[in-house]
């Protein structure tokens, strides 16, 4: 969902410059094995192994987005869907005395430390150069600008709030392909910070974070209430005198659908081959 409205964006030039993290389990899918081909991070959940998990990420920042010009970096901070999340976080809430969320999860910090660290200005920033950079979550992102280190640093930390017609029943990945649910409205709210105004030091950025992210409770607590987010601009937001109305060509789905079956049966194929090959292997020893 988020990728077709960034599709309808600079004529859908944006999409072949974001770089997606997302969970390691996808990288097992067809669509993530393009993904990794894209140069896409797939970053495993858990504390075991969080530190190595960062370390791998600031390389791949480094040695994969860095040299092949990416521009945006998109993440989910929540770390997962809410349905899953969201007990653990408001017993975490409770226990720290933060507020108690229903529409969003807390978000976690680490990716977005590990990013800004390695992508963020610290010093001196040319900000006459052109901008264009990417973190995102129920969403957050950023723009790029030239420092004198060499490296294109990020500008701009752009909120994306996703609002679905039923709180309780967002569509999901499997609703989507098999048709499941009928046609329905979709909201999408951006908001955008200078990353300037984000703090880099842990404790300042996961404060900064919570704020934002209770904002997010805010804000979707308002759609789900009257059916639109407010109208009233922020002075992180620029709202349109009409919200624009991304839609789907059916043409396009049926192509995509049809891609995406053909990669699924090619997948499994595959995948049932390599077992019966480890199975006879294992036979023989």
């Amino acid at each position: 969902m988020l990728f077709a409205c960034l599709s309808e964006k600079a004529g859908g030039a944006l999409t072949e410059s974001v770089m997606w993290l997302m969970d390691r389990i996808f990288m097992y899918t067809n669509f993530g094995w393009v993904s990794l081909l894209h140069g896409d991070f797939f970053i495993q959940q858990g504390k075991h192994g969080r530190e190595n998990q960062l370390q791998l990420l600031e390389k791949h920042i480094n040695e994969v987005y860095l040299p092949r010009g990416r521009q945006w970096i998109i993440l989910f901070p929540e770390g997962g869907f809410l349905k899953n999340r969201r007990e653990r976080s408001q017993l975490f809430a409770k226990k720290n005395d933060l507020p108690h969320l229903e529409h969003v999860a807390l978000p976690r910090i680490g990716a977005i430390a590990t990013i800004l660290d390695q992508l963020a200005p610290k010093k001196h920033v040319n900000h006459n150069q052109d901008n264009k950079n990417l973190v995102a979550g129920n969403s957050v992102s950023s723009s790029r600008g030239d420092v004198s280190d060499g490296k294109r640093h990020l500008k701009w930390f752009i909120d994306i709030t996703i609002g679905y017609p039923d709180p309780e029943n967002p569509l999901d990945l499997l609703t989507i392909c098999l048709g499941l649910r009928p046609p329905c409205k979709t909201s999408v709210y951006y908001r955008r910070f200078p990353v300037d105004d984000v703090p880099h030091d842990m404790e300042g950025l996961t404060q900064w974070m919570y704020e934002r992210f209770i904002e997010k409770e805010k804000l979707l607590a308002h759609y789900y209430k009257h059916g639109v987010f407010p109208s009233t601009p922020s002075l992180h937001c620029r709202l349109m005198d009409r919200p624009h109305m991304v839609r789907y060509s059916y043409a396009h789905l049926m192509l995509l659908h049809g891609i995406f079956m053909c990669s699924t049966y090619a997948h499994y194929r595959m995948l049932s081959y390599l077992w019966v090959a480890a199975t006879d292997y294992m036979n023989l020893l």
